[in-house]
């Protein structure tokens, strides 16, 4: 379960969604997040501090180091990287309580990162970060993944970056769908999505893990047809998991747990071919978008 501790961020995304709902869940103050965290621990021995960027809060040490006062098991962040480029505030942050650090990289190539989060520099400074935190881990026991979202931007490279991510140590990653909230924003089509992870496929990236996130279920070819609830373990390749949209964060009112969920579950629609799926009580369709874009109209509800 995550917390969303701030909206500020030093990165400006182009498909990120956090002017559209997550202001619907972020924390407003200092205090209401002590609050939620506290909240949290009465249900959760985990939690997973993110943002916006949460590592630009100067709290968060302090906020770390209370998840651990309250007995947390496990406690993780979020992250770009960037400010882990200053290696003594990453180790600051394990030492403060982090076991897992989620960066998120969308491809090796700076000029294609940096196309896609308007920053200059910032890829850079987020393979920086993850060195850091990779060269960190030989002397602590930490968890480090990548989290990429496949996109308009990146699909063509992205077997180039998880080949490098790859060698120069990282053995997690997370390849998420891109959330389409508008219609004027590029996105793949459904076939270029089906190339991409058929390419991904191909690789032979040895002793790693990697979780395909969000897509719906059927596109990744499986030979396993039964869905249990969370991961699914793939037959072929052992070590490529698929996991189902869901909602795992921290949702306070009710009225803005209705704004938030309302907003998300109307992007999504079962299709025809849904009718007889295996999988269509654990997999919430297609993005609507998806399915206006040429060619798609023989895909009806």
């Amino acid at each position: 379960m995550d917390i969303t501790l701030t909206l500020k961020c030093n990165n400006n995304c182009v498909f990120c969604p956090r002017k559209d709902y997550l202001k619907t869940i972020a924390c407003t103050s200092l205090k209401e997040a002590y609050n939620d965290i506290r909240k949290m621990r009465l249900l959760h021995e985990e939690i997973v501090l993110s943002g916006g960027e949460v590592t630009l809060l100067d709290e968060l040490p302090a906020i770390i180091s209370f998840c651990q006062e309250l007995g947390f098991k496990n406690i993780g962040i979020i992250t770009n990287g960037r400010p882990l480029k200053n290696i003594k505030l990453a180790e600051k942050y394990i030492l403060a309580g982090v076991k897992d650090f989620a960066v998120s990289i969308y491809s090796v190539d700076d000029t294609i990162h940096d196309l896609i989060t308007r920053n200059k520099g910032s890829g850079q400074d987020s393979k920086r970060g993850l060195a850091n935190l990779l060269r960190l881990s030989v002397r602590y026991p930490i968890n480090i993944r990548v989290n990429i979202v496949l996109n308009y931007w990146n699909h063509k490279d992205i077997n180039n970056t998880l080949k490098a991510l790859y060698a120069a140590g990282v053995r997690n990653f997370i390849l998420a769908e891109q959330v389409i909230m508008r219609k004027k924003d590029k996105h793949l089509s459904l076939e270029q999505i089906t190339r991409s992870l058929a390419g991904i496929r191909t690789l032979k990236l040895n002793n790693t893990r990697l979780v395909l996130r969000g897509f719906p279920l059927c596109l990744p070819e499986t030979p396993d047809r039964s869905v249990p609830e969370g991961l699914i373990l793939k037959e072929k390749d052992p070590l490529i998991l698929l996991e189902k949209h869901e909602v795992d964060t921290l949702i306070k009112e009710r009225s803005r747990k209705q704004k938030y969920l309302k907003k998300f579950e109307h992007l999504f629609v079962k299709v025809k071919k849904c009718r007889n799926c295996d999988w269509k009580n654990n997999c919430k369709g297609f993005q609507k978008l998806y399915l206006e874009k040429p060619g798609k109209k023989d895909q009806k509800r």
